[in-house]
């Protein structure tokens, strides 16, 4: 058979590169943990299963188009915070090192989904598939995030409730189809999203008492609640079905139609 009968394919093969660096770093920070004795095998194991689950569903979602650096910064994000889920499954409380390294790459993580959007817009990069995997990336964040800081004796397991929202939205999409209509970009969503990670790895830091701990966790809870009802109220006012809503609740839910909105990542 000649060459030419196989195609080459650079955007798979840029796909393939990201993603496997992405499972470098996993599979490099769970080896620490794993050397030093603060996870076992199977939590090791749960946490490549789950990044091996993400690499799956990038491959079968991405496009024609090149996977592009700013779509390589998120899986490099997807490979950093894939490492919790192995400290979700090994429930212990956090040491004063862990939890400092644990904020520590949490904020890197973070200050990595800023780089990824500003890649995107300067390398003229921003598609739906990119922002849908920038968003997955960060509803798995707050996932595991809260996961942790139930697993850690941080919050009580009603935190749980913060990282299954968007899962449970995704759900009541699939019996409601107006909550499948597409959201305008918005700053402000944006900005609860860092503002509410930023609050689950405050939780974590070791010198706030545990018995303080769940305040951060309770406010990030809260202004989910805020961000994800004022979403569904504005769906609801594009489908028709707000017009009984109180005055103030289709105020607060008009916030999207005059605020900043931003670039899809």
């Amino acid at each position: 058979m000649h060459a030419a009968e196989f195609p080459i394919r650079p955007h798979r093969a840029g796909t393939a590169a990201a993603l496997t660096g992405g499972f470098v770093v996993e599979a490099t920070l769970l080896g620490w943990l794993l050397a030093h004795g603060i996870i076992g095998l199977p939590a090791m194991t749960t946490s490549l299963a789950i990044y091996s689950l993400m690499a799956a569903l990038v491959w079968r979602g991405q496009g024609a188009g090149p996977f592009g650096l700013a779509n390589t910064v998120t899986a490099l994000r997807g490979g950093m915070i894939a490492v919790l889920p192995a400290l979700v499954v090994t429930p212990q409380p956090l040491g004063p090192i862990l939890a400092w390294s644990i904020i520590g790459f949490g904020l890197a993580a973070l200050a990595l989904d800023g780089v990824d959007g500003q890649i995107a817009r300067k390398r003229n990069e921003a598609s739906d598939f990119g922002a849908s995997f920038d968003m997955e990336v960060d509803a798995a964040y707050v996932l595991f995030l809260s996961g942790l800081a139930a697993t850690s004796g941080r919050a009580g397991a009603w935190i749980l409730l913060a990282g299954l929202m968007r899962y449970l939205w995704v759900a009541a999409a699939a019996a409601w189809p107006a909550l499948r209509r597409p959201l305008p970009p918005s700053l402000l969503r944006k900005s609860v999203c860092v503002i509410v990670l930023l609050l689950l790895l405050s939780a974590l830091v070791p010198i706030i008492p545990s018995s303080w701990a769940a305040l951060p966790c309770a406010l990030a809870l809260a202004l989910l609640l805020v961000s994800f009802g004022r979403d569904l109220v504005w769906l609801m006012r594009r489908a028709g079905m707000a017009a009984a809503a109180p005055s103030h609740i289709l105020r607060s839910a008009a916030v999207y139609d005059g605020c900043p909105q931003v670039e899809s990542e």
